[in-house]
């Protein structure tokens, strides 16, 4: 998604919240409680959209409002209740949920019937969440300025699609969610993709006669840079020093991903990670990189960099939610070596 769109819909959602008075309201007894990293997100945020997109002239039926917040320092369930308990103080009538997402860890298994790793911030939890319609939290600063947090994006919330996150909900957990949730009922225009879409994707090894396909969806594909060194005898080049770590993704037969993976003996390094427009949050780009990581693995290279333009947006916000890190302390420096011949 451009920059522009981006903004765009960050900008209406803005505009959808201010115009509810009880948000705006439950947004400020959120605030009140002073947490250091929090938003109002997921179904609460979904229901308020899709009813302004359908213009209901009343809210829809929420079962709870989500508040989420990070804080690794107190992991008790206490404190949610606490919490939980002064915003019904403040707002009786609402149906808050409040949850501390750095410790999500601990009860995950125990609900959904598999274990997760701990998560590292509120963006990260939010990336996490069911479906990228619902990976969306609201927040109100001091200044009484509204800030989004959307790290996958808000083209499914404006959308009116529900998508399955593969970040942590199962196939058989996202059908349920689908049966509970009635969605189509509630809001007619909504389209809802099935789970078993991203499974009908195959990935296989990079091969040269790849290249043509591979080099259109680079084209297309906004967050990858081309130059001279992606001709195809330099690609065939690369291919052949790192034999059997690239990868292709192909449905029915048409090339619809890619990731180039190499290594130089110490370190791994990812190039042009693209995922066709048309299949898109369908788990297909963390398919690729996890097989890319394992291969690099199985070489014996235990870390793995890349590089992402500082104004792709929507691939920073993908390797931030995958557990990427960005290195704030280091510089990137570029010498060409025909300078130097």
């Amino acid at each position: 998604m451009s920059n522009d769109r981006e903004r765009g819909l960050e900008a209406r959602l803005i505009a959808i919240v201010r115009q509810s008075r009880w948000f705006m309201q439950a947004l400020e007894a959120v605030r009140e409680l002073q947490l250091p990293s929090w938003c109002i997100g997921a179904g609460a945020v979904r229901n308020l959209v899709w009813d302004a997109l359908h213009d209901k002239p009343l809210p829809s039926h929420l079962a709870d409002v989500d508040v989420a917040y990070f804080d690794a320092a107190d992991l008790s369930a206490q404190r949610d209740h606490e919490l939980q308990a002064r915003l019904a103080r403040r707002c009786p009538g609402v149906p808050w949920e409040v949850t501390n997402q750095a410790g999500v860890h601990l009860w995950f298994e125990r609900c959904f019937g598999h274990a997760v790793a701990p998560l590292a911030s509120l963006e990260a939890a939010i990336a996490s969440w069911p479906e990228y319609a619902t990976a969306v939290g609201v927040t109100l600063a001091h200044d009484d300025s509204v800030r989004v947090l959307a790290p996958l994006g808000l083209e499914d919330l404006f959308g009116i699609v529900v998508r399955r996150n593969p970040a942590r909900v199962s196939v058989r957990t996202y059908r349920e969610r689908v049966a509970q949730k009635r969605y189509a009922e509630r809001w007619p225009q909504v389209r809802i993709v099935p789970a078993e879409i991203d499974m009908s994707v195959q990935l296989c090894p990079f091969e040269p006669e790849h290249y043509g396909a591979a080099r259109a969806l680079w084209e297309t594909t906004e967050g990858v840079g081309l130059s001279e060194a992606d001709a195809q005898p330099e690609i065939e080049k690369f291919l052949a020093r790192n034999p059997g770590l690239s990868l292709v993704a192909l449905a029915e037969g048409r090339v619809v991903g890619t990731i180039l993976v190499g290594h130089d003996g110490r370190r791994g390094l990812i190039h042009h990670l693209a995922v066709a427009a048309s299949i898109r949050r369908l788990g297909v780009g963390r398919r690729l990189v996890r097989h890319g990581l394992a291969a690099l693995a199985q070489a014996g290279i235990r870390k793995c960099h890349l590089l992402v333009f500082a104004d792709n947006a929507a691939g920073r916000g993908f390797w931030a939610a995958i557990g990427a890190e960005h290195r704030d302390a280091l510089a990137i420096y570029s010498l060409a070596t025909s300078a130097h011949a």
